[in-house]
């Protein structure tokens, strides 16, 4: 008969921490710009208040198809920036053009609510300054 192996000294002995718990600490995760998270507020702007708008016949499912890509580029540009660590120069042009695509549309576009072309309007000129103040923070 064998008799039982003696502990090892970090078997739970009291006042005692194991090795591996003692090392470094890991790096903390990048969170990127404070400018690419303001992004993710116009997708969200524009597909939560736009139904309050939009008519319900041609004119306004013309006003959502046409916004809601632009949103979508923006808020994903947006988002790559946020969780990615580098320099975003090609994801802040995608949301700047995204904006400029929404300023247009408010412009351009048959509306039959103003309320419409006010939020196209403020969300591509958010779009386009926060996405010029990403890309400057994500150079430096």
């Amino acid at each position: 008969m064998s008799t039982p192996a003696a502990p090892t000294p970090h078997h739970g002995l009291p006042g005692e921490t194991r090795p591996a718990l003692t090392g470094r600490a890991p790096a903390e995760l990048p969170s990127g710009s404070p400018a690419a998270w303001l992004l993710l507020l116009v997708p969200a702007l524009v597909f939560v208040a736009e139904p309050f708008f939009v008519a319900h016949d041609s004119v306004g499912r013309g006003n959502s198809f046409r916004d809601a890509p632009f949103a979508l580029i923006v808020g994903l540009a947006g988002l790559w920036m946020a969780v990615t660590v580098g320099r975003h120069v090609l994801s802040a042009a995608l949301a700047g053009i995204g904006g400029v695509g929404l300023v247009f549309d408010a412009i351009l576009a048959p509306h039959e609510y103003f309320g419409v072309t006010v939020t196209e309007a403020v969300c591509g000129v958010f779009a386009v300054v926060v996405a010029a103040i990403a890309a400057a923070q994500s150079t430096s």
